[in-house]
């Protein structure tokens, strides 16, 4: 067995690794200087949900989760789907209660003392 040849292929492969670390550390960057986070990643309605409430703090309307969705994430959002899955993830006792002083608005179910 040549053993020259695979302390080389490792070299190539610490190489590449470096290479794509850096690669990892100007892409977060780039995402950092327009407000974003990795966070960027999470694609289900409800994942995006949890990420603005959390940032928020406090519930919110469906209408403002929506807005807020679509200006941290760049994305459009359907409201009834949307609404749709808040409800019943709530209803589900997952992720999120519904709040009983205002219509549509839904809070993380870590916030709910009930």
């Amino acid at each position: 067995m040549d053993y020259t040849l695979i302390a080389k292929q490792i070299e190539m492969i610490d190489k590449e690794i470096e290479k794509l670390v850096a690669q990892k550390k100007q892409l977060t960057a780039m995402l950092s200087e327009e407000g974003l986070s990795s966070n960027v990643a999470r694609k289900t309605y409800w994942d995006m949900a949890v990420f603005v409430m959390e940032k928020e703090k406090h519930p919110l309307h469906t209408r403002d989760t929506k807005r807020l969705i679509e200006e941290e994430f760049r994305t459009k959002v359907s409201f009834k789907s949307l609404s749709q899955v808040l409800h019943a993830k709530a209803a589900s006792k997952k992720y999120f209660y519904k709040d009983k002083e205002a219509p549509n608005t839904y809070g993380l179910l870590k916030w709910n003392s009930d």
